[in-house]
């Protein structure tokens, strides 16, 4: 997450983990925390390639690889959704998937 959080700020982890360490106490408590439509979608270009699978998971299919440096699912697909909390209400998020293609 500070790793997501750094690449949306265009700075280094080591001066996230120093602000989130001093601030996070602030940031969770904060009455209005609602992003705007800008942070979300920057939010989720920099968290995509970060804990997203890259290869075919099934080791049956020709796709399949042990390690995900070259990525072997295809298609791209991001839809709107809303994500609903207790906290904030509903939220705009944004869900990514690829496809595996059987070959």
């Amino acid at each position: 997450m500070l790793q997501i959080l750094a690449c949306c700020l265009g700075t280094d982890i080591g001066l996230i983990q120093t602000c989130w360490a001093a601030f996070k106490d602030v940031v969770w408590n904060h009455p209005d925390v609602t992003a705007t439509d800008e942070e979300i979608t920057t939010y989720n270009n920099a968290a995509l390639s970060r804990d997203t699978f890259r290869v075919c998971i099934n080791p049956e299919y020709e796709n399949h690889r042990d390690s995900d440096n070259i990525m072997t699912l295809d298609h791209p697909l991001t839809y709107k959704a809303t994500l609903f909390t207790a906290r904030n209400g509903a939220l705009p998020v944004y869900i990514s998937s690829l496809y595996c293609r059987r070959e």
